[in-house]
C-alpha cells in the first residue's frame, strides 16, 4: 500500500484523514504504515514541513503512545507556525487539545490525567487564531468540533452547540468549493453527528434526528461504516427515549449487522459497538 494511497495532499491534510480512512474505509495497517515511513522528528531546533509531524502525531494518538504524541504534534505546531501555514497550525492545535482534554497526556502526579488548564490554553489558541478570519479550510471545521467537544464538557451543551454550528457552516463552505474531497465530507458529517448527539443530550429529539439521519447519509455515501453504526445507536436511542421500542431495535439491529463482514466475523473495531447494542437490544427484550 502506497503512500499516496492512504494521505491526501499537503493542502488537504486533516488530522481527521486517519479517522476517514481507517474507521471508515477500514485501511488496516495505515498507522504502521506511519510510523515505519516518517522520521521521528519533533526537534524544535529546525523548521521543516509539519505534515510528516502531524501524521506521525496522529498515529502515535491513536496507538496511545500518548508522551511522544504529544512531543511530535508540537513540534509540527511550531514548524505550523514558523513557515505560516495556518490549515497545519490549527490541525496540531486541535491534536493537542483532543490529548489535553481526554486525559490521554501522562503527568508526574497522575498517569493519563486531564489537562484542564492545557485545554482552556489551547482552546483560547485556537479561538485567537479563527479571530483573524483565516481562508475557510476544513481544518477549521476540525477546530471547532474539538473547541465544542471540551467546551460541552467544560461549560454545556448550549455553549458547545454554538461551536459545532460554526463548523457546519464552514463545512458547508468548503465543501461547496470541493464538493468530492472525501476528508472534507467526513469532517462535515462528523460535524453533523456531533450536533446530533447534543441535541440528544438536551432531549430536542426531533433535531437530534434530523442531523444524525443527515449525517448518515453523509457517511453512508463515503463508506464509513464506524460511524454509521455510531448513527444507528444514537437513532435507536432517541427512538427509545420516545418511547418507540419497535424503531430503537430496528436501528439497533441494522448497528449490529454493520458490526461484521460478509464472512460472519467482527470488524476491527466494533467490539464495543457490539458490546453496546447487545445491552441495548437486552434491555429492550
Amino acid at each position: 500500500m502506497g503512500k499516496k494511497e492512504l494521505f491526501s495532499t499537503p493542502e488537504n491534510f486533516t488530522l481527521d484523514h486517519y479517522i476517514a480512512e481507517l474507521a471508515g474505509l477500514n485501511r488496516v495497517g495505515a498507522y504502521e504504515e506511519v510510523l515505519s515511513s516518517t522520521p521521528p522528528c519533533y526537534s524544535h531546533d529546525s523548521v521543516g514541513n509539519p505534515y510528516p509531524m502531524l501524521e506521525r502525531g496522529l498515529a502515535l494518538t491513536m496507538q496511545a503512545n500518548y508522551a511522544e504524541a504529544e512531543m511530535v504534534l508540537a513540534a509540527a505546531e511550531y514548524n505550523a507556525a514558523k513557515t505560516g501555514n495556518i490549515p497545519a497550525l490549527l490541525n496540531a492545535k486541535a491534536g493537542l487539545l483532543y490529548l489535553f482534554r481526554t486525559g490521554d497526556r501522562p503527568q508526574k502526579s497522575h498517569p493519563f490525567s486531564k489537562d484542564i488548564v492545557g485545554s482552556r490554553r489551547m482552546a483560547d489558541e485556537i479561538e485567537k487564531i479563527l479571530a483573524t478570519s483565516p481562508e475557510p479550510c476544513i481544518e477549521i471545521s476540525k477546530a471547532f468540533n474539538e473547541i465544542g467537544l471540551w467546551v460541552q464538557e467544560d461549560v454545556g451543551i448550549e455553549d458547545a452547540i454554538k461551536y459545532y454550528k460554526k463548523g457546519l457552516e464552514n463545512g458547508q463552505t468548503v465543501l461547496e468549493q470541493d464538493p468530492d474531497n472525501e476528508v472534507n465530507k467526513a469532517i462535515y458529517n462528523r460535524t453533523l453527528q456531533l450536533l446530533g448527539v447534543a441535541y440528544e443530550k438536551l432531549e430536542g429529539y426531533d433535531q437530534a434526528t434530523g442531523y444524525q439521519v443527515k449525517a448518515l447519509g453523509g457517511f453512508e455515501k463515503i463508506g464509513d461504516v464506524h460511524n454509521q453504526r455510531n448513527a444507528h445507536i444514537s437513532l435507536g436511542r432517541i427512538a427509545g427515549a420516545q418511547g418507540n421500542a419497535e424503531e430503537a431495535r430496528k436501528q439497533y439491529e441494522v448497528a449490529k449487522q454493520l458490526c461484521f463482514n460478509d464472512k460472519g466475523e467482527i470488524l476491527s473495531g466494533a467490539e464495543t459497538h457490539s458490546i453496546i447494542i447487545n445491552k441495548a437490544l437486552e434491555e429492550l427484550a
